[in-house]
């Protein structure tokens, strides 16, 4: 039941598992046959037919991993392993090293959206992010956000008070609720985000895609700066390119002003919050 119907398809189609005269029955007629029939097995091993009463069966018997189901106004449902958010709690104590979290919300899956909490293990030689908390939703208000760091903090109270930064992309409902809930935690910009909000930004305002492929591995270099000296080479080499933009001047201008405010996302800004860690 697992895998997806149309692989099952292709490989029952072409493997030779019965005799020719028998194929027409043993074989699957097509693709909309195995997709009845695997939603009739799925169906036949549902708890109920209630979503919700499925929800709250399953939390009664995953003991210790879901711990809160709110279902109005909005169906919000957050679990993670009690093990895992001690850990997490302990490790974020810590003021040896320098711990980073991110979070984030996927696609809609079906329904809903996930909006895991993930922590990065530094205390480990090849550093492992491990999600340990996550919340499952139906709307992306940041109302629905604050309520998942709210609960947060109750199970790792360490959250409140560490100086560790949360990497989040820009959006605002996130970033707002962070903010209510634990004001004292620095925010980073995640690197993928602006990339692509830069290759979108230059495609929207017709730079050339020759032009884009320079300025994003420029943007790279030097977010990955070793050092003040470098990176101000850099950054001057990074604002004179711009300058050769195949853009009107006006929205070479804007495109200058978008870059330095991408520029704090960069290493410097990691440097600064490691720097107040080990303060």
């Amino acid at each position: 039941m697992d895998k997806k119907p149309n692989i099952v398809y292709k490989k029952e189609i072409a493997s030779k598992g019965c005799v020719s005269k028998l194929a027409p029955v043993m074989k699957p007629r097509n693709l909309k046959q195995l997709r009845n029939l695997r939603f009739k097995a799925l169906n036949s091993s549902r708890i109920s037919h209630d979503s919700l009463y499925n929800l709250h069966e399953i939390a009664y018997d995953l003991t210790n991993f879901v711990w809160k189901i709110t279902s109005f106004p909005d169906l919000i449902c957050m679990c993670g392993l009690d093990d895992l958010i001690e850990d997490a709690n302990k490790l974020l104590m810590l003021s040896n090293t320098f711990q980073l979290l991110s979070y984030d919300t996927t696609f809609q899956l079906g329904d809903f959206y996930v909006s895991p909490l993930i922590a990065r293990y530094s205390i480990f030689e090849q550093k492992p992010c491990v999600p340990i908390v996550f919340m499952i939703h139906e709307r992306k208000f940041s109302s629905t956000h604050q309520e998942m760091f709210r609960e947060c903090v109750k199970k790792i109270p360490s959250l409140k008070s560490s100086p560790c930064p949360i990497v989040v992309d820009k959006e605002k409902a996130i970033m707002n609720a962070i903010h209510m809930e634990m004001p004292g935690i620095p925010l980073l910009l995640c690197w993928n985000h602006l990339f692509r909000d830069v290759r979108m930004w230059c495609h929207k305002h017709g730079a050339p895609s020759s032009d884009i492929s320079v300025y994003i591995a420029d943007m790279k270099r030097l977010f990955h700066a070793q050092s003040a000296a470098e990176y101000d080479s850099l950054l001057y080499r990074l604002l004179s390119r711009i300058g050769m933009l195949h853009l009107k001047s006006t929205l070479k201008r804007k495109f200058i002003a978008l870059f330095t405010a991408l520029l704090d996302a960069g290493f410097w800004r990691l440097i600064k919050c490691i720097i107040l860690t080990v303060e």
